[in-house]
């Protein structure tokens, strides 16, 4: 955290180890830097504070409403996707016109979902959540463990509502807030029950109206242009770039650990760091971490 009395910005990142040697990343799920700056306050203060400690490179996410690209060096902001924004600022009917024809048809029955508490969201989670994103074949990062599904079950800033098949629960769609804007966590589903998805973020837009949340950041796809990120869009989603920073901070020990991995130390349009590129990106045999 930096503040002088005048700004206050806060990054939360994660430092790791490579050899004899130290790197630092955003957190899965956090937005880089937040608050209040310049792109001399972030570039000056964040690029001394690194080289204080001896780190090589980093890879900070840059969050689409709470941090601002223009903040930092031009030549280290890089685009990575897409994301999708809704704007809860607008009546629901507005909203609801935003939505695709099928999604408009879809929404027209009446919703099964029901909020559900945390315990009722924990068990299912705990059951349910490993091998829903095994079966999705997602990035190992969403592979979350049972105590963390439980912690945000748990947390005082999330929700979640969830489908039943008769007695039992079949689907559930998470969300988190804070007074600045809101997050589509996740929906999780068993494989006969994911045609749910619309109906629960639905529920989860006109729950976060009622809070005065001013956005949804629905995220974007596994991969570009995905059936995930189509379902956003026809959501009524508005396509945002999602931006990152990819900057090096010791130029020579960067250059050292890329040649050690044998990968191209000036490509920044991949994979960041390159030398930390997953040898396998799916079942885990073999990555470096």
């Amino acid at each position: 955290m930096h503040d002088d009395g005048k700004r206050r910005m806060v990054c939360p990142f994660v430092e790791r180890k490579v050899g004899e040697a130290l790197d630092i990343a955003s957190p899965y799920g956090f937005g880089g830097f937040v608050g209040a700056g310049g792109s001399e306050l972030v570039s000056t203060s964040w690029y001394r504070f690194a080289g204080e400690r001896g780190v090589v490179c980093g890879y900070i996410g840059l969050h689409p409403t709470l941090s601002d690209p223009s903040w930092h060096t031009p030549s280290d902001v890089h685009r990575q996707t897409t994301l999708y924004l809704l704007d809860l600022t607008l009546s629901v009917e507005e909203l609801f016109e935003n939505l695709s024809t099928n999604r408009k048809r879809q929404l027209k029955h009446p919703s099964c979902a029901i909020e559900l508490s945390d315990y009722e969201a924990t068990e299912f989670l705990k059951e349910h959540g490993a091998k829903f994103f095994l079966r999705k074949q997602a990035a190992l990062v969403s592979h979350f463990t049972t105590s963390t599904f439980a912690a945000l079950a748990h947390s005082s800033k999330t929700f979640t509502f969830g489908c039943k098949a008769g007695p039992m629960l079949c689907a559930l769609s998470m969300f988190a807030y804070t007074p600045y804007g809101a997050e589509y966590l996740f929906n999780i589903s068993l494989p006969e029950a994911e045609d749910y998805a619309a109906t629960l973020l639905w529920s989860g837009v006109q729950r976060l109206r009622c809070l005065r949340i001013p956005t949804l950041n629905l995220g974007g796809g596994i991969r570009s242009g995905d059936g995930v990120a189509e379902f956003k869009r026809r959501f009524g989603g508005k396509a945002v770039p999602y931006f990152c920073l990819k900057q090096v901070y010791n130029e020579a020990a960067f250059t050292q650990l890329c040649r050690e991995y044998g990968v191209d130390p000036g490509d920044k349009s991949g994979y960041f760091p390159p030398y930390r590129l997953p040898l396998n990106d799916f079942d885990g045999v073999s990555l470096r971490l």
